[in-house]
């Protein structure tokens, strides 16, 4: 019998680029979310779930009934507000969902003895000297930061103090096939170009490096990590002290990747529209990933190979919707 896989907010980018490679590499997947299997990243990778997909919020008691009927082997917990801009819009409901939903799925998760992987992020951090080591102080500023490094200690606090089998991973900023989110940075430069519309950017960010991994690399550490916690247990999680960065040491701008894109798609010509816009952003971001090295993973995708593989998702999907 397979292992049944339990995904928190499937229906997002990473939710359902995961589900999809869990299900081709034989695991039973569960997946729970706010969002109809519509137009969602699910919808877009033709991953259907079926049955074993649910709508609940994480940190309600639909959730735990859903977590007791799936009786899952694993929980990978990506369900979160997960855009920086709507976390400043939406505070509430970000540190409700980020904070009291991680704190509900991990009670749940103890209440069976299950092992977890939880999704925080390299903005944990905060600003500081990059590359972050994993013992590296969090310094979170902005609503979604500071959300994410209380899920991220959270987290922590329930490996050490009930020595459950939970790792938090703190990964850089993804793209690939799947992610609908017109706000980031690649979808929204790759959809621009192919409607021959001018991308828009934030003016302070353009030159802001962050550290960028294709998601078929994301996805391949995190069934990596699920399957020994699944096999192991305690004994891997605590030989990754509980918490782990997923980085291919791959930086560049916002200045670098638009001109990279447009160029990719015979676009040179539309020259980024720059504004001025009021928003908090974090400054430059990497993470040293030497930690998850050593257990087995390292990322395979270069820049320039993951966005051709990229704009041509985008090209066929789009090209599909008119």
């Amino acid at each position: 019998m397979s292992a049944r896989m339990l995904i928190t907010g499937s229906s997002g980018f990473i939710g359902a680029s995961l589900a999809k490679a869990a299900l081709d590499r034989g695991w039973d997947v569960w997946g729970v979310d706010l969002r109809e299997v519509k137009r969602d990243s699910l919808a877009a990778l033709v991953v259907d779930l079926g049955e074993q997909f649910l709508r609940a919020p994480v940190q309600s008691e639909d959730f735990a009934l859903a977590f007791r009927r799936v009786k899952p082997d694993i929980v990978v917990h990506l369900a979160a507000e997960a855009i920086v801009e709507d976390s400043e819009l939406k505070p509430m409901q970000t540190f409700e969902t980020n904070v009291i939903g991680t704190v509900h799925v991990l009670e749940l998760c103890r209440e069976r003895t299950v092992p977890a992987i939880v999704a925080s992020s390299d903005k944990s951090y905060g600003n500081g000297r990059i590359p972050f080591l994993e013992t590296d102080p969090l310094r979170p500023v902005w609503p979604y930061d500071t959300s994410k490094a209380c899920e991220d200690l959270i987290a922590t606090s329930y490996f050490r103090t009930y020595s459950m089998p939970v790792i938090v991973t703190r990964g850089v900023n993804t793209y690939g096939p799947g992610d609908l989110n017109w706000t980031r940075l690649v979808p929204h430069t790759c959809r621009a170009a192919l409607r021959r519309e001018r991308p828009r950017n934030h003016r302070a960010m353009w030159t802001v490096k962050r550290e960028w991994i294709y998601i078929d690399d994301l996805v391949a550490a995190d069934l990596m990590l699920a399957k020994n916690l699944v096999d192991v247990g305690q004994d891997f999680a605590t030989q990754l002290d509980g918490v782990v960065n997923i980085g291919t040491g791959q930086l560049a701008s916002p200045s670098e990747i638009v001109p990279k894109v447009l160029r990719f798609l015979g676009c040179s010509d539309l020259l980024p529209i720059l504004e001025d816009v009021p928003f908090h952003e974090l400054q430059d971001e990497a993470v040293d990933s030497d930690r998850i090295s050593h257990v087995g993973w390292r990322p395979v995708w270069e820049l320039d190979t993951g966005l051709m593989r990229t704009i041509e998702w985008y090209r066929t999907y789009l090209e599909g919707r008119r």
